[in-house]
């Protein structure tokens, strides 16, 4: 699997966490994916698994079934979740820390981890199955990628006396411990989009399955999938080293991202290769050779020729490619609907939760961007990576930033913002070029001299549009600037 399945970062994780995460991932899809059903929305599949994994509070494990789950309250809101050995520490619920007992041994971990895969034997009603066939992903037709309920695996560490194994989560207004199906189980209710969330032991192949569910689905649901939710063996098995384990994360709630802050911000010199709509630039790119496959390739130009912006999907809907899912944007006549927007004050998570200061509601518009890319080469090329993000960059004095809606409140009354519509920036929610194992954004091939177009869309929140600019850079990110996308250059394609 491909790094670029992964691309929609979460800029508050440390960059070391994040990466391990994005392995992990790419890992459990590797192995729970044939390849001959990989489609468009893989990439959107691993994005929200890793979001699930991004969600990671509390986790359960337990290396025999003797191993119970405890929890203590850190104040009103927050949780510590742990696990100690004893009968008498029953998942029946020990919520009182003064019951914790000393964590000194969980038993003998395997010698290395059982490859398993996720087994869905049951979809509630309305809904449908990830169109990806990812396992563990599934959605109601009538709010896709806004909840529904996403499953992602997390190993349990070789090293399981470690004290250190209880975490802290934030943000809770009602935990549960609880059995589900003779495994152990924790049950949060938090202050988000995605407010319910399960981890599961699976002791039996040294796994704990994370589930997570939107508002739109209930927790008996919930319940009745995990139920019917099997870990199944592969006979394959990889080492502790390759995974992502519970002390990791354990251990990243307590690091700094030291970096973000820099790469928020770059300098007009830094600035200085932007390109303009008709303009062609030189691109490096990753594609297969006769020789050598994903190979870095410097044979490649790319120009913006044409940008438009409707207020429906009318452009894009006569494609092959097009999802009925994103007809949930659209109203009776197929425009686009406006975007109800919070404005939070963020609590600290322990003693407060977070405050809606006030809400808005702004029109989206699609804008579809069209992209040739050439061959100047003398050699064929095949499966040629191309990537497009939609960045938002607001032009100060002598710098430019990246662009933060919930930074724009002078009074500082709010510092985040949270979106009904999924407008807003980002990477590419659709293009029309498909090629690769997977058949999702490679282009298939490209002769020498030759020229392809490549129709790529998002929706982006109206009153974004004078801040909006493309990256078309393989190693690009929307949220931060990077070394590769500013020696490159970013398009201009501000409305």
């Amino acid at each position: 699997m491909r790094l670029e399945n992964l691309k929609k970062e979460f800029p508050q994780t440390p960059g070391n966490i994040r990466t391990m995460i994005e392995q992990e991932v790419m890992h459990q899809m590797e192995n729970n994916i044939p390849k001959t059903s990989r489609r468009l929305s893989f990439k959107k599949t691993a994005v929200v698994a890793l979001a699930s994994t991004m969600l990671l509070g509390t986790s359960v494990f337990a290396g025999t079934a003797i191993y119970r789950i405890y929890t203590e309250d850190a104040g009103k809101y927050g949780v510590k979740t742990g696990f100690a050995a004893g009968s008498e520490n029953s998942a029946a619920g020990n919520t009182n820390a003064e019951k914790s007992p000393n964590m000194d041994s969980y038993g003998e971990a395997p010698s290395s981890l059982p490859v398993v895969a996720i087994q869905n034997n049951y979809i509630p009603q309305g809904m449908v199955a990830a169109d990806d066939n990812s396992p563990g992903k599934m959605f109601y037709e009538a709010t896709p990628y806004q909840g529904g309920i996403s499953m992602a695996l997390i190993a349990m560490d070789n090293d399981t006396s470690k004290a250190s194994l209880q975490v802290l989560d934030t943000n809770v207004t009602f935990s549960e411990e609880l059995t589900i199906s003779g495994h152990d189980a924790v049950y949060l209710e938090k202050q988000n989009e995605y407010n319910k969330i399960f981890y599961v032991a699976y002791p039996e192949v040294w796994h704990v399955l994370q589930v997570y569910a939107g508002e739109d689905t209930t927790k008996e649901e919930v319940i009745k999938v995990i139920e019917n939710t099997e870990l199944v063996p592969t006979g394959e098995e990889r080492s502790f080293a390759d995974a992502c384990t519970w002390s990791d994360f354990a251990a990243s709630a307590e690091e700094v991202d030291t970096d973000s802050e820099a790469l928020l911000t770059a300098s007009q010199e830094e600035m200085a290769n932007t390109h303009r709509i008709g303009e062609t630039f030189a691109l490096t790119a990753f594609a297969d050779t006769e020789t050598e496959e994903f190979a870095n390739i410097n044979a490649i130009t790319a120009k913006v020729t044409d940008v438009q912006v409707s207020d429906n999907l009318s452009s894009i809907q006569d494609s092959e490619y097009f999802e009925e899912t994103y007809k949930a944007e659209t109203d009776f006549d197929g425009k686009l609907l406006p975007n109800t927007i919070s404005y939070i004050k963020s609590g600290d998570g322990m003693d407060t939760l977070d405050e809606v200061i006030k809400t808005e509601q702004v029109p989206q518009k699609l804008v579809n961007v069209t992209v040739e890319y050439t061959n100047t080469g003398d050699v064929p090329l095949k499966n040629i990576l191309f990537m497009g993000f939609f960045t938002g960059l607001q032009e100060e004095e002598d710098t430019f930033a990246i662009y933060d809606r919930a930074k724009l409140d002078p009074e500082g009354e709010w510092d985040k913002v949270s979106c009904t519509g999924s407008g807003g920036f980002g990477d590419m929610q659709f293009f029309d070029v498909h090629g690769g194992e997977r058949c999702n954004n490679y282009i298939p091939s490209l002769n020498p001299g030759e020229t392809i177009t490549v129709h790529m869309a998002q929706i982006i929140n109206e009153d974004e549009l004078p801040y909006l600019y493309l990256d078309l850079c393989g190693q690009g990110s929307a949220y931060c600037f990077t070394e590769e996308s500013l020696k490159q250059g970013y398009v201009d394609i501000r409305q």
